[in-house]
């Protein structure tokens, strides 16, 4: 499965005196901007940069013949529980000061838990329960949980299909203040297991994890143990399990490598450590979301998701080959109505073929990787 692109491409070499608070580019036709415009435009970056990582990230939804998702009734237990709250962008509201290398390695660990939270309780009768139906989506992260609801769909005598999207989908649709229904995403069992049990029974939110010490993503090959701004990303992973496995695989040597569509992506293990076995911390993905939309965006740039690898079982292989049988002959049939609007429609309409048929060109590059 593809784990993303190098963390070199998100840093442009800007940092601020973290003791004045300015910004030094460094470029030699640099323009100083004023602060409320520069927050502005750290928002927007991180964001954008935060968002092109969770498309590494397939999710699975179930729809039906025509590729429409199914939407259900779900009881909303409490109304506080929202998906995201997210900060809107706004020139009054600066950002924090990036901190130097060192504080930000320690301001990272602060946003993952290595112990037992205080647990929230709610209590709900079924007639108030019953009043909150709001209608829902999900999104699966394990491919064969959403296949073993697919094939109970189908033996109640119903339409479902598999699709995939990329996280990044979800995030803005969750977010969406204007969305017609909510997005529930289902993480895989051993992770909410593991966030539930170091919650004290509750959990809100999508759980990722890290080691403590962490690893990060380095495109430096011969990089040293410490932090690199320019360089390095913190990386986070969807299950404890893979978070222990990679720390393992890196531990003897500090460093392990892994082969993506021929490149070779370098990882190292940063701060002191003595066995094997590390402490995993977790979070939710909201909430690294909302600090990155709201106070603290330079962590768009420092965030590397690992996505997940999953072993298939039968009913989940034979789904996503129909999947992917069923966008071949969706494409097809597109690319014939671009060729017949460039060819027969008229010198007016062939630049608007011409773009049809360059997206669709985008579109059928685009594969999940399993």
């Amino acid at each position: 499965m593809s784990h993303g692109r190098k963390p070199g491409s998100a840093w442009n070499g800007e940092y601020r005196n973290h003791i004045s608070g300015k910004r030094h580019v460094n470029h030699p036709h640099a323009v100083a901007l004023p602060r409320t415009v520069t927050s502005v435009v750290d928002k927007v970056k991180g964001v954008v940069t935060f968002y092109r990582e969770l498309t590494s990230v397939p999710l699975y939804i179930v729809t039906d013949e025509l590729g429409n998702p199914l939407i259900s009734q779900y009881p909303t237990i409490n109304k506080g529980w929202e998906m995201t709250q997210v900060c809107p962008v706004s020139v009054k509201d600066r950002v924090r000061v990036l901190p130097n290398s060192t504080q930000l390695v320690e301001q990272f660990m602060k946003l993952f838990q290595d112990k037992k939270a205080t647990a929230d309780t709610v209590s709900n009768d079924m007639e108030t329960t019953s009043g909150r139906m709001r209608r829902g989506m999900l999104y699966f992260m394990d491919p064969n949980a959403c296949s073993t609801h697919i094939m109970e769909l189908r033996k109640q005598g119903k339409e479902a299909f598999m699709d995939i999207v990329p996280m990044s989908y979800f995030a803005r649709q969750a977010t969406n203040v204007d969305r017609e229904y909510e997005h529930i995403m289902l993480p895989f069992d051993s992770s909410l297991t593991h966030a539930t049990y170091y919650g004290n029974g509750t959990f809100k939110g999508t759980p990722v994890f890290t080691t403590d010490p962490p690893i990060v993503m380095t495109t430096e090959e011969n990089a040293d143990d410490d932090f690199n701004p320019e360089t390095d990303k913190f990386v986070v992973f969807f299950t404890p399990d893979e978070a222990k496995s990679f720390f393992r695989r890196a531990w003897w040597s500090r460093r392990t490598t892994v082969e993506n569509d021929g490149d070779t992506e370098h990882y190292k293990i940063i701060g002191s450590y003595t066995s094997p076995s590390p402490t995993v911390r977790y979070t939710n993905l909201e909430k690294i979301g909302a600090m990155i939309s709201c106070k603290e965006p330079y962590w768009g740039l420092f965030i590397h998701v690992m996505p997940p690898t999953v072993v298939l079982d039968s009913n989940a292989t034979e789904l996503i080959e129909e999947y992917e049988q069923r966008k071949a002959s969706l494409l097809l049939m597109l690319r014939k109505i671009a060729a017949y609007m460039r060819h027969h429609l008229g010198p007016q309409l062939q630049r608007c073929g011409q773009m049809v048929g360059r997206m669709l060109t985008r579109i059928s590059e685009y594969k999940v990787q399993f």
